[in-house]
């Protein structure tokens, strides 16, 4: 998410108070959806996951299984900042088994969140190829935001392990497909790694 993510997590909320008070099932699913992937970029892991593992429970329930790639993805992120990499393996895995060909939003998230786990494994190189994959993957797509959002994880990833002039590409790049107003949070975490590569002697 790119805007204003204390809104969007009360929006979330009153969804879902909604969905629970009718019992409409495919409401709270997407409802937890929606809500964990805010409540991870406003960097609360744990109510993320808890949020996340409803979901995937009632998708799982209703059979829809176009939506476990994503959910499972950003489930395996919260799992990953918790440091439950075993479970954040158990994720990733089950989300590339769901994946299909034509789901780029699918195959960015899961490739997102294989490379993050890599990283927090320690192992630096195959994070690094899973990410340009991931890049290569969906370059052509046309999702404008998803390839930013990708640049910038990616150039984040480059500056936390000191690679800072390799960093300024992919942070630079992304910070140019940021053009909506509302994508305020993704330029100003651009603009601070940028500041720190500055800073950096």
């Amino acid at each position: 998410m790119i805007g204003d993510l204390t809104t969007a997590i009360r929006e979330a909320e009153l969804y879902l108070e909604v969905a629970q008070d009718i019992g409409y099932q495919t409401w709270i699913g997407t409802g937890n959806w929606m809500l964990g992937e805010a409540l991870l970029d406003l960097d609360e892991p744990q109510r993320a996951r808890t949020a996340l593992e409803l979901s995937i429970a009632v998708i799982k329930a209703r059979d829809a299984r176009g939506a476990l790639p994503e959910v499972h993805a950003r489930c395996a992120r919260a799992c990953i900042r918790l440091r439950d990499l075993a479970a954040a393996d158990e994720h990733i895995t089950a989300a590339r088994g769901y994946l299909i060909s034509s789901d780029h939003e699918s195959i960015q998230i899961t490739g997102v969140a294989a490379a993050e786990l890599a990283e927090a494994r320690g192992n630096l190189a195959e994070a690094d190829s899973l990410f340009r994959e991931t890049l290569l993957r969906i370059s052509s797509t046309g999702w404008v935001y998803k390839i930013a959002e990708t640049e910038l994880l990616y150039g984040a990833f480059l500056v936390r392990n000191r690679r800072l002039a390799e960093a300024r590409g992919p942070l630079i790049a992304a910070r140019s497909r940021y053009g909506d107003p509302l994508a305020y949070r993704g330029v100003e975490q651009i603009d601070a790694l940028l500041a720190e590569i500055a800073i950096t002697p």
